[in-house]
């Protein structure tokens, strides 16, 4: 009963992250264009690059940039704030889920778990973030499933998901070195 009520905790939390973070729309800032452009850059064929025919790499973060070019070589389009969003929404929803299954794992109670969950469901910066097209909500997943991992002693998952954390927004290393 504890775990169907601790499941459902976490499909509501989740669900609630999702649906704060889809219904305003993107309100894609400046910095995620740079993004957008590299990725554009990559499905056109010119490569990893901000100008084509000029090799600088100048963006940080690889890994988000590769998700945004995957999405759009897939469906053939250049919607990337609309990706951007989903892709946020979604990373969002997971890492809810994961803190109150935190909080439930060191508290024992479903109801500490929701309240976890809630918050960052509900959170005004989290949100923000999230529509604003940045990978913040894929790092923050990252750095939330790594420590999921180790708390439930899966060193493996935890390195995977550290890596994953380094190569979305090279500044992880501050985390995951520690």
């Amino acid at each position: 009963a504890v775990i169907r009520a601790l499941l459902a905790c976490m499909l509501i939390v989740a669900g609630l992250a999702f649906a704060l973070r889809v219904v305003p729309q993107p309100r894609t800032i400046d910095d995620a264009f740079i993004t957008f452009r590299y990725a554009r850059n990559l499905v056109e064929g010119n490569g990893f690059v901000y100008n084509p025919g000029t090799r600088t790499l100048g963006t940080t973060t690889p890994l988000y940039t590769l998700l945004m070019a995957g999405i759009g070589a897939v469906t053939g389009s250049d919607a990337y704030p609309r990706f951007a969003l989903i892709v946020n929404a979604a990373a969002d929803a997971v890492t809810a889920a994961l803190l109150a299954l935190l909080a439930w794992r060191v508290s024992g109670r479903v109801i500490v778990a929701a309240i976890a969950g809630a918050l960052w469901a509900a959170s005004p910066m989290s949100v923000t973030f999230a529509v604003g097209g940045m990978e913040t909500s894929v790092a923050v997943l990252w750095m939330v499933a790594a420590m999921a991992a180790y708390v439930f002693a899966r060193d493996g998952w935890m390195a995977v998901f550290a890596a994953l954390g380094v190569l979305t927004r090279i500044d992880a290393l501050l985390w995951a070195g520690t």
